[in-house]
């Protein structure tokens, strides 16, 4: 009896686990220095997720602003000024057991040349 109770404790600990890190929020209120870096040539935009503004670099990763469209962006702007440039972009290192290592990247800041697009980093 008592080894079926750890049995059960056990499983619970580590699904209560594996639901918090599923659940886990997209880091916030970071700088510049706690992210990662890329840089890439622009080869398409488009929209994906719920109004979210999503960036494919060269190098075949993808990014993304949350929420982009609803809050100024248009898909044929963004297409005019950033296809086929360099662009830099900031994103915090993020992973849960749903996104694959490969998957899409939460945007943080995005600058193209000495413009900085888009940023939600704290100074």
């Amino acid at each position: 009896m008592k080894k079926k109770s750890l049995l059960f404790s056990g499983i619970g600990i580590v699904f209560f686990v594996f639901v918090a890190m599923v659940f886990s929020p997209v880091p916030m209120n970071q700088t510049e220095a706690e992210c990662e870096f890329v840089e890439g040539k622009v080869t398409y935009i488009w929209e994906g997720g719920i109004k979210d503004v999503v960036f494919n670099l060269d190098d075949g990763n993808q990014y993304y602003i949350n929420r982009g469209f609803e809050n100024g962006f248009e898909l044929n702007s963004l297409r005019q000024r950033l296809l086929g440039e360099k662009v830099q972009i900031y994103y915090p290192e993020y992973r849960t057991p749903l996104i694959p290592k490969n998957g899409a990247k939460h945007l943080s800041k995005l600058v193209h040349g000495e413009e900085v697009i888009f940023s939600e980093l704290i100074d």
